[in-house]
C-alpha cells in the first residue's frame, strides 16, 4: 500500500485494526516514478498524486490457509489504503489498484484464481514475437508460467490456454496430491 508521508500514520492505524495484527513497514518495492505504469482504475488525480507517494507498508497475514490469509490481508490493504487515501499495490503482479479497482477486482470472499491473482504480461522479445510470462503463481508455491517467440498472431488464443493452465495449477496444488516441478516445457509448432 502505498500512501503520502502525512496520511501514512492513519493507514498504520486502520490496518493494525482491520487485520488484528501489526503491519510491517517496508520500503517501496517499486520506484515511486513507476506506479503510474502499473495502475489498474487510477484516474488522473491518482495519477497526479502518486508523484507525492514518500510511504509504502507491507501487509502481510499468516495463515495455515491462504484463502483466509489473502483475505485478511486484502481487508488490512484496503483499509489502510481508503484511511491513508493511498493505493494498493499487488508486489506479485505489479499491479496498482485504486480502492475502486481493488473493490472489483477482491470481492469479499474471492476466490483464489488466476481471475483474481495471476496476471498474464505479454511482452515483445528480441525474436520479434511475443513473450507471456505469468506474475502471481509464486504465492501458491508455483513456479511461474513462459512461452517465448509466440507470433503475434496467436497471443490472444494462447495468453487463454496460459491462464487456463495457471488456474489448473493452482487447483492441483490445493489438493492433497501435489505434483508440480520446477519446469515444464511445451513446443508448439
Amino acid at each position: 500500500m502505498f500512501v503520502t508521508g502525512a496520511d501514512g500514520t492513519r493507514a498504520w492505524a486502520q490496518c493494525e485494526r482491520a487485520a488484528s495484527v501489526r503491519p510491517l513497514l517496508w520500503g517501496p518495492a517499486f520506484p515511486a516514478d513507476s506506479l503510474r505504469h502499473l495502475g489498474v482504475g487510477l484516474t488522473p488525480d491518482d495519477l497526479a498524486r502518486l508523484d507525492a507517494v514518500t510511504v509504502a507498508f507491507a501487509v502481510f497475514s499468516m495463515s495455515d490457509d491462504l484463502a483466509t490469509g489473502l483475505h485478511v490481508a486484502t481487508t488490512a490493504a484496503r483499509a489502510g489504503a481508503i484511511a491513508g487515501q493511498g493505493w494498493i499495490v499487488d508486489p506479485l503482479t505489479s499491479r496498482v489498484f485504486s480502492i475502486a479497482a481493488f473493490d472489483e477486482q477482491f470481492p469479499p470472499g474471492f476466490p483464489l484464481s488466476t481471475a483474481h491473482l495471476v496476471t498474464t504480461f505479454q511482452v515483445r522479445d528480441t525474436s520479434g514475437g511475443v513473450m507471456l510470462l505469468t506474475a502471481g503463481l509464486t504465492r501458491f508455491g508455483l513456479p511461474e508460467l513462459l512461452l517465448r517467440n509466440v507470433p503475434s498472431v496467436f497471443v490472444d488464443d494462447l495468453k487463454i490456454i496460459v491462464d487456463a493452465a495457471a488456474q489448473t495449477l493452482i487447483e492441483r496444488s490445493r489438493s492433497e496430491e501435489r505434483r508440480v516441478g520446477k519446469e515444464c516445457r511445451l513446443t508448439c509448432r
